[in-house]
């Protein structure tokens, strides 16, 4: 239930962030390149925030479903201190520099 909540907010956070692009693209009175600029970072840091609800989504989801904690390539436990450091850690660190060197 929790996580199809995150998941609604998620889809509703990319639509405006999708429509906002849209019109920035369109927009003709972004004449000043700093604003130009202020509205990229914006929309970066929007990008970001949506990863992240998306990433504790699957989170809850893992929970939900007793897989929380198993590392998505190999299965084995990721150990806790990562999952304290990053939450919502999908790869132990093994596998996730296998999958960055790739």
């Amino acid at each position: 239930m929790k996580s199809q909540l995150t998941a609604t907010k998620i889809t509703s956070l990319q639509e405006a962030l999708t429509l906002e692009r849209s019109r920035l693209e369109k927009s003709k009175d972004i004449d000043d390149s700093s604003e130009l600029a202020e509205a990229e970072v914006g929309l970066a840091l929007e990008d970001h925030i949506i990863d992240s609800l998306a990433q504790i989504d699957l989170a809850l989801e893992k929970i939900e479903h007793g897989q929380y904690g198993l590392c998505i390539d190999c299965g084995k436990n990721i150990p806790i201190p990562r999952l304290e450091a990053f939450p919502a850690a999908a790869r132990c660190l093994a596998c996730k520099q296998i999958v960055e060197t790739n």
